[in-house]
């Protein structure tokens, strides 16, 4: 895929578009009504699709999700370590990355991420549990096993 990605520029824009499309790493814009934004939503039933105003309220589900499941904790514990390193295993706080890219050099996919601490996740996934998830692209055999031996392991 990455060989795909150098080589085929309408098959890196289609690839770059989807992933725009499935992986979030930024913080949703600020509810469009003056009313609280606090976790009050995370315990509601969710939002029907027929509901006139459902575009409007998913939104301001999502802003207090995002806010209130998503982040990152900056008080991190001891099983954010591995291996007695003094990083965070998730590599926490991240880099701010202006829009999803493709670097030829290496080959790597940078997704567009507008907060240090704001987890990957997928605003459909959020708005259906409500909690915290992380969505990866796992574009190797490498990547894959080394998510999952991670997962094994703690």
């Amino acid at each position: 895929m990455r060989d795909k990605a150098k080589e085929d520029l309408m098959f890196r824009e289609r690839l770059l578009g989807y992933i725009a499309q499935v992986v979030e790493e930024c913080m949703p814009e600020e509810p469009l009504l003056d009313e609280d934004n606090n976790d009050s939503c995370l315990f509601q039933a969710s939002t029907h699709p027929d509901d006139p105003n459902f575009d409007h309220l998913m939104h301001q589900n999502l802003s207090s999700i995002v806010r209130y499941r998503q982040m990152h904790s900056r008080k991190h514990m001891p099983t954010r370590f591995k291996y007695r390193s003094k990083k965070c295993r998730s590599r926490f706080p991240h880099a701010i990355v202006s829009e999803t890219s493709f670097n030829e050099d290496t080959g790597v996919i940078l997704v567009k991420r507008d907060h240090h601490w704001v987890n990957n996740c997928h605003k459909w996934i959020s708005q259906m549990t409500r909690a915290n998830h992380d969505i990866q692209f796992l574009f190797t055999n490498n990547h894959a096993l080394a998510a999952l031996c991670d997962e094994i392991h703690h």
